[in-house]
């Protein structure tokens, strides 16, 4: 019998519109990645809901979700599927400090952004493509 599907949310956490317009990313040492803020969701969670806490958790931006920009299919450390969806994020404020899980919260341009997520190794979501969409709807 399969592993149990693993749901997580995130998205495209965003400040600024034009020629200002940044995308914030996490980058975690240990593995020397960058991603998108995501996690997994709770029990009887919107994917919505899921998506604005796992932002907020791990950046400390509270944000106002826009148009959903799709989902990823992944296989988690233990070989399990995992499926995470993914949203606009137009940040509202800062809440906090973040949650500690990743070593850097930065702000980039999109043509940045997308640069260093091409860099991501393979084994986890090539988020890429999600930015990608993001910005042609952000331009």
């Amino acid at each position: 019998m399969g592993q149990k599907l693993r749901v997580s949310a995130g998205g495209v956490a965003y400040t600024g519109t034009g020629k200002d317009l940044r995308i914030s990313l996490l980058y975690r040492a240990k593995t020397d990645t960058w991603h998108l803020p995501k996690g997994t969701q709770v029990t009887g969670e919107t994917l919505e809901a899921t998506a604005q806490r796992e932002i907020q958790e791990e950046t400390g931006f509270q944000v106002v979700l826009g148009t959903p920009l799709g989902s990823l299919h992944s296989r988690m450390e233990d070989g399990g599927p995992k499926q995470t969806h993914y949203f606009l994020a137009r940040v509202t404020e800062k809440v906090g400090k973040g949650d500690g899980e990743h070593d850097l919260v930065r702000f980039f341009t999109p043509t940045q952004a997308l640069r260093l997520l091409k860099h991501t190794p393979t084994l986890f979501e090539r988020e890429d493509s999600i930015l990608a969409r993001a910005s042609a709807l952000l331009q």
